[in-house]
């Protein structure tokens, strides 16, 4: 061969030793190891294969596969039919919960991806459990993968007048956003009750606005006295986090089981969102909104005065569809959360918040100018500690990695370890009220979390404000 040819051979190569290697390796459901009712099926068409696994009917029905495998990140894919409705499996590696994973209705064979997992050096076993019955599972696919870089938000609050405090809160998540994250807890009495069982307090406690909301004023509702507790936390040096858990404005149904308190819940309010929301501000219950907006307002500016920045997660859990909010859909869940964004900022001059929106979905997306956070709320099964990388992923490219990313409810903490080496660089997490411990958390587990290196509590975090 001539110099150039050689030249040309040895770029090549170069060039290919600096491509990462991926590596593909399809095991077969059918031969793994059943639980459960799962059974060997071969009545369906088109599978790989001698097969598939069928008969999936209660949640740890399913097949276990084992192989030998090099140590390291691998991403799971599976081929599936669903034909009766969309479902949620559940994924096991060396017997460790891994996480669940959703599957769409598919009356042929379709791919789901899963979650990222860790693989030892040698022997591995993958467990495909049905969690929700009925469905059905042909091959796992497992690949390999990579960490993916650091993620960096350094967009300033979209309220372009938010506070001198606002401003200093979001800029101290994006300082310590990718390398630590910051522990959270729902009330400040579950925070305390942290402090008396784990030693240490959160960086940040979660406040309602519920009690606030105008059809459980007028209903007798106690007052919550949560703007208070959050002043009290503010002075303390935490970090304060609202929902708002919004009492329907009228229709309530008020029977057993669906009573007035209950009136957030869909099916506890004859109220229709979208319905009101095409009224326009002319309209009876377009109106409503704007009172129940407005005495939110009321409360939001108690904490200005009193110099509280916070974050704010209105219209959370949407797609969920359980409360009325969302029980229409994203446009109407959409248009909801920017008339209070718009309301709040601009006819109440309020801007002492950072807003959260709280969705991974495209359409349910309000947008990148209405929102400084995205997040999700994590509630896998108990003393399931997986890291929840596949929605850390989801979020992070819906912001195009220039939004905060956050866990704004869980119930089991994710392990700070796995955060760290799954990539699923959470903010922050905040746990819900009750789900401290009660079977979702151990003691020990919590001890073990906060004081891991990557966690801040409220003794790191105090001074934030400087």
């Amino acid at each position: 061969s001539t110099p150039t040819s050689k030249m040309r051979h040895l770029l090549l190569f170069i060039l290919f030793s600096l491509i990462p290697f991926t590596s593909c390796t399809i095991y077969e459901a059918e031969d793994g190891s059943y639980s459960g009712s799962a059974k060997f099926g071969k009545d369906n068409s088109d599978f790989t294969g001698r097969g598939y696994v069928t008969g999936f009917q209660s949640a740890q029905d399913g097949t276990t596969i084992q192989f030998n495998s090099k140590p390291g990140l691998a991403d799971i894919k599976l081929r599936y039919r669903s034909p009766f409705g969309p479902k949620k499996g559940k994924l096991s590696v060396n017997g460790v919960e891994a996480g669940e994973f959703d599957l769409a209705q598919s009356a042929g064979w379709n791919t789901a991806t899963t979650s990222k997992v860790m693989l030892n050096n040698g022997t591995n076993r993958i467990s495909v459990l049905a969690n929700w019955g009925w469905w059905e599972v042909d091959h796992v696919d497992v690949q390999t993968s990579q960490l993916p870089p650091t993620p960096k938000a350094n967009d300033p609050p979209v309220d372009i007048k938010a506070t001198a405090g606002a401003k200093s809160l979001l800029k101290y998540l994006q300082r310590n956003y990718g390398n630590k994250t910051l522990s959270g807890q729902q009330s400040l009495n579950s925070a305390e009750w942290i402090k008396n069982n784990v030693g240490k307090l959160p960086s940040i406690v979660g406040f309602d606005f519920m009690d606030y909301s105008p059809s459980r004023v007028e209903r007798g509702a106690n007052d919550p006295k949560e703007v208070e507790g959050a002043i009290k936390w503010d002075a303390q040096g935490g970090i304060v986090t609202f929902v708002w858990h919004w009492n329907a404005p009228t229709g309530l149904i008020n029977q057993p089981g669906k009573e007035w308190y209950k009136g957030f819940n869909t099916d506890a309010t004859t109220f229709d969102v979208a319905a009101a929301l095409r009224e326009g501000p002319s309209g009876t219950n377009y109106k409503l909104l704007l009172r129940d907006i407005d005495a939110i307002a009321v409360q939001i500016r108690r904490l200005n005065a009193a110099g509280v920045p916070f974050l704010f997660r209105p219209i959370h859990e949407a797609e969920g569809g359980w409360f009325w909010w969302g029980a229409k859909g994203p446009q109407a869940a959409v248009q909801l959360y920017r008339l209070v964004y718009n309301r709040i900022t601009q006819f109440h001059n309020l801007h002492n918040m950072i807003w959260v929106w709280n969705s991974e979905k495209t359409d349910w997306y309000v947008g990148h100018e209405y929102n400084d956070i995205l997040s999700f709320d994590s509630y896998p099964n108990q003393e399931d500690h997986s890291p929840q990388e596949k929605h850390f992923t989801a979020l992070r490219n819906l912001g195009g990695n220039k939004k905060v990313v956050a866990m704004a409810e869980c119930g089991p903490v994710p392990d700070p370890s796995l955060i760290s080496s799954f990539g699923a660089d959470w903010a922050y997490f905040v746990t819900w009220n009750g789900f401290e411990n009660n079977g979702h958390n151990s003691i020990d587990f919590l001890k073990k979390a906060y004081s891991h290196p990557r966690v801040l509590t409220l003794d790191q975090t105090k001074g934030w404000k400087k």
